[in-house]
């Protein structure tokens, strides 16, 4: 078998048959079309490229491109689904083939795209010495900030509690601005666990990330065993909910999990701000309902996760209970969360009101 790694150096891009992947954007194009990637599917894609004549399986994709990340087979085959439904939207051409056996393939030839080989030597030496000088900036600024993360005994975050549970910023004209590096909002309120009832979140936000960002996340999960909770999120652009009520493994796809995923047709990762909501009546074959700026937008049934998602980790806005992962990078609202399924009017009408809050004016690490 040949081991040898294809070596992407010097290139600004490559074809997988007729599709270029271009590395400066992470996007896919062919004609006038183009896919963006996240980065977690375009590190997936460059690492195919890099072993193209050699088969890798899901185990051997979890080492390269997750790196040490906790994670399993079921992940790797939904991330390979999501890369290959991009290529599908540009070409009909399959470019990703499964070798039983033996692993993941690309189906199609890879052909590098060099930099222009005539660069002359003094343009290089300057970006060279302008982007030390941007890591020594950037170094210097790491050695002086500590990690921002709000809790609520800081008196950065109002929590209210009446007919629902909101959480905002307690300066009233601006939104949670988070970095995506190192931001988060954590509180800790037993009146933000759910039990076994039914509730609806809503919220603004604004963001152009794709990948995998949480908005509001209340689990408790190991990466081994139970998961137990709920976390209203974005998945490469699209509103997601996971309910978690503790009864078998860790991994959602599989059959005996304590958890199960439901991923909305709610696109909202262009730069603008949209007003998400979910509400959740648990007894309802199709009582989970996502709606984006005021309008129903997709449903789905919860009545297979009728256990109690409460927990006893703290809620945070832009990170994973548990975990510092899944940083949301952009701009998140007032947060509402009613212990009752909200009715369509009553959404529409919050939408109506309109978002009091942004991030003008605040400091270079956003709101907080």
């Amino acid at each position: 078998m040949d081991e040898r790694k294809l070596s992407l150096e010097k290139c600004k891009g490559f074809w997988v048959g007729a599709v270029y992947a271009d590395l400066n954007t992470k996007t896919l194009r062919k004609d006038d079309l183009s896919q963006p990637l996240s980065e977690l599917s375009f590190s997936l894609l460059l690492t195919l490229v890099e072993h193209q004549h050699n088969p890798l399986a899901a185990e051997q994709l979890q080492n390269k491109v997750w790196q040490g990340v906790v994670t399993g087979n079921e992940n790797v085959k939904q991330r390979i689904s999501i890369l290959r439904k991009a290529f599908l939207a540009l070409d009909e051409q399959e470019h990703i083939k499964n070798i039983r056996g033996k692993g993941y393939l690309l189906a199609q030839p890879v052909k590098l795209d060099y930099v222009d080989k005539t660069l002359k030597i003094w343009p290089l030496v300057i970006t060279i010495l302008l982007l030390m000088l941007g890591v020594a900036v950037w170094a210097s600024w790491l050695y002086s900030s500590a990690p921002k993360v709000l809790k609520s005994e800081q008196y950065q975050l109002a929590v209210h509690a009446g007919d629902s549970i909101t959480l905002a910023n307690k300066k009233s004209d601006l939104a949670f601005c988070l970095d995506g590096f190192d931001d988060y909002v954590e509180a800790f309120n037993s009146e933000l666990d759910i039990g076994t009832g039914d509730f609806s979140l809503m919220t603004w936000v604004k963001t152009s990330s794709m990948g995998q960002h949480i908005i509001v996340d209340k689990r408790y999960e190991d990466q081994v065993s139970d998961v137990q909770g709920y976390a209203f999120y974005i998945d490469d652009g699209f509103l997601a909910l996971q309910l978690a009520d503790g009864d078998g493994s860790w991994y959602c796809q599989e059959p005996d999990s304590s958890c199960t995923f439901y991923d909305s047709k709610a696109f909202v990762s262009d730069g603008q701000w949209h007003h998400v909501a979910v509400s959740i009546d648990r007894d309802r074959t199709k009582g989970i309902r996502f709606y984006l700026n005021g309008q129903l937008n997709s449903a789905f049934d919860p009545t297979g996760r009728q256990g109690s998602l409460s927990n006893e980790m703290p809620l945070r806005i832009g990170s994973r209970s548990s975990f510092k992962t899944g940083l949301f990078k952009g701009a998140i609202g007032e947060i509402a969360l009613h212990h009752r399924v909200l009715t369509p009017s009553e959404i529409r009408q919050q939408y109506a009101l309109g978002n009091s809050r942004n991030c003008s004016g605040s400091g270079s690490k956003g709101g907080i």
